[in-house]
């Protein structure tokens, strides 16, 4: 993730890639998520930083979509590789008509963008089906997995599916 503050740094991709390098890993498999209101003051310059890094084959994503006010001004600018939609509209999916369309309609509006998309906060059966029935790309959330510390990840990725 990156944060508001790292973007008025100058020195923002010179520093994922020495991070990059560090951690011997190759741009191509990266993916960084921005917050619709990273760098509002300075949308240029954001978008001038996030163009180099996606130069480079990192894959950038906008997080917690639907939550900001600069949604669609990034969704036309920026060289994004999709969005993330908001955990607090998945948990709503249930209650809410408006909230259903509302995340029907996103999803439509990103793969018309060329945009994947991800779904934050899927806890249970419904939501995953639901947003598998519009086409969402992918999912995250407790359903999956609890969270778990890095140290265990390599161990839970050689477990069968």
């Amino acid at each position: 993730n990156l944060s508001a503050r790292e973007f008025p740094r100058c020195d923002l991709v010179s520093r994922v890639a020495q991070r990059l390098d560090g951690a011997r890993l190759h741009p191509g498999g990266v993916g960084l998520e921005i917050t619709e209101t990273s760098g509002m003051q300075r949308f240029d310059a954001v978008a001038e930083q996030i163009a180099e890094l996606t130069g480079q084959g990192i894959e950038l994503w906008l997080d917690d979509f639907g939550t900001g006010h600069s949604s669609l001004e990034w969704l036309s600018h920026l060289p994004l590789s999709g969005i993330k939609i908001a955990g607090t509209f998945v948990e709503r999916l249930a209650a809410e008509e408006r909230c259903r369309t509302i995340v029907a309609r996103v999803i439509d509006l990103a793969h018309d963008l060329g945009l994947q998309v991800i779904a934050e906060g899927v806890e249970n059966q419904a939501q995953r089906d639901f947003l598998a029935g519009r086409g969402c790309d992918y999912f995250q959330g407790f359903l999956f997995h609890d969270a778990l510390p890095a140290r265990l990840l390599p161990a839970r990725l050689a477990e069968p599916a």
